[in-house]
């Protein structure tokens, strides 16, 4: 059952959105111009399509925090039409750890993995620019929240690696 206000409300937001429809439109009008360009459209291909899977092993969980946990991240990429004039960019779309915004958040909370690019930690969900016609060396480097102490369990993180050039 509605309280009175409530009800009121409605029912009076009800009637201005009737009145509206029925009222006579009047003003005056402008005619505008849409422009654009249309090119072709190119595609670039991560990993044949395939997941791209990372395997750590058994990690010691007293040990994750050194940072020493480190595997590389084979894939491939392959580029239609891609020229010394085109410009990519490669960007990581993840869920970030709630502790550190670089950190893919993982199914275990206080462990994230860091995203690295020739060395260097990737910003999740942000672009980077990268060299046409090549292939940068990711890794992949487990991290924890600090102060904290990680449960010894399975884990697994996920995200979309997503490459586009003009």
């Amino acid at each position: 059952m509605y309280k009175s206000g409530a009800y009121a409300a409605m029912m009076a937001a009800f009637l201005l959105l009737h009145a509206a429809a029925n009222a006579a439109q009047t003003g005056d009008s402008y005619t505008f111009k849409l422009t654009g360009r249309l090119v072709k459209s190119s595609w670039c291909t991560v990993n044949n399509d395939q997941p791209i899977t990372v395997n750590f092993g058994n990690v010691g969980v007293t040990k994750v925090a050194s940072g020493q946990y480190v595997q590389n991240i084979q894939y491939t990429l392959q580029c239609q039409d891609v020229t010394g004039t085109s410009t990519m960019a490669m960007t990581l779309k993840a869920t970030a750890s709630g502790w550190d915004p670089k950190a893919m958040s993982t199914d275990v909370s206080d462990l994230g993995v860091y995203i690295l690019k020739d060395g260097q930690t990737m910003a999740l969900n942000t672009p980077v620019a990268i060299t046409p016609g090549s292939v940068p060396k990711l890794q992949a480097q487990l991290t924890q929240n600090p102060d904290t102490t990680l449960p010894e369990k399975a884990f697994k993180a996920t995200g979309t690696l997503v490459v586009e050039y003009k």
